[in-house]
């Protein structure tokens, strides 16, 4: 998916294949799925410590993931920070994120209204559906997610 101009990722951090694979795999799952209704944001996920993703960026517009990739954007509406090991927990579907927000596993910088609008999309079966469908995906290529 290509992503919209201003929106390219920047890192200082390298990734490898796994990383790349698991963000290809979402952007595939969503393709055309409203995932968020209503939701228009631009989010970056860092992930610290473990073999994972360091930082990933998503921009989602009406509810719709229109672009993902590796690395940071300027002027994200919200910032998530997250250990490596509860990363692969709500990605793998063992825990949810609003748990980890609210356990304090999971550290929020930038619109509050935002990142509760995203909050409260992960409760919903489409989300659900593209963890289950990346999850597949990542799978079927021989990546693992862990």
């Amino acid at each position: 998916m290509s992503e919209p101009a201003g929106a390219q990722g920047t890192d200082d951090r390298a990734t490898d294949d796994r990383d790349a694979a698991w963000v290809e795999a979402v952007t595939s799952a969503a393709a055309t799925a409203v995932v968020c209704p209503g939701v228009s944001a631009r989010v970056v996920v860092e992930i610290t410590g473990g073999d994972l993703l360091r930082r990933t960026h998503w921009i989602i517009d009406q509810g719709v993931l229109r672009s993902a990739g590796i690395g940071r954007i300027p002027g994200p509406d919200v910032t998530v920070s997250v250990s490596g090991d509860d990363a692969a927990a709500v990605r793998n579907g063992v825990l949810d994120p609003s748990v980890a927000w609210m356990q304090g596993r999971a550290n929020v910088t930038g619109s509050p209204a935002a990142w509760l609008a995203l909050l409260a999309s992960t409760a919903t079966p489409a989300f659900r559906r593209l963890r289950r469908d990346a999850a597949e995906l990542q799978d079927a290529a021989g990546v693992t997610r862990d």
